[in-house]
Formats: C-alpha cells, structure tokens, sequence
C-alpha cells in the first residue's frame, strides 16, 4: 500500500519532518507531527530517508522500522 502524505511541514520548511525518496529523487512521504501507523512502499533500487530538524525544540524523535521486499522472480 503507498500512500501519499501531506501536512503542514510542506509550507513550513524550518520545522522537525522526514522526507523519504527513492534513487530518482521521488518523492513517498515527507512526515511531521504525529503521523503513527503509516505503511509506505517504496519502489526502486533503494530507499533514501532524510531527517531534518531546525534544532529549536528537543523531543522524543521518530520511531521507524522498515523491512526489505525482494520482488518475486519472472517465470
């Protein structure tokens, strides 16, 4: 399941949010807030994951556990 997630971090660049691409620069999700339970896939040779923080405010962070899928082989 891919989904597509805005929120306010998109207008407001100086804020806490992780922003994962893939080796083509595209875009899957740039995350802020509270975002639990979201199930991303990410397509392509590898997935890139960007944490960016202004340093203003010191929180818990994010969680994230990721896992590989290996596309099942043509017959």
């Amino acid at each position: 399941m891919l989904e597509k997630v805005t929120c306010l971090c998109l207008f407001l660049s100086s804020r806490d949010y992780l922003l994962i691409t893939n080796e083509k620069n595209r875009v899957f999700g740039k995350y802020c807030g509270h975002m639990t339970g979201k199930t991303i896939l990410v397509s392509g040779k590898y997935a890139l994951m960007k944490f960016h923080s202004d340093g203003k405010v010191q929180n818990r962070g994010f969680l994230m556990t990721f896992s590989a899928v290996v596309p099942p082989c043509k017959k």
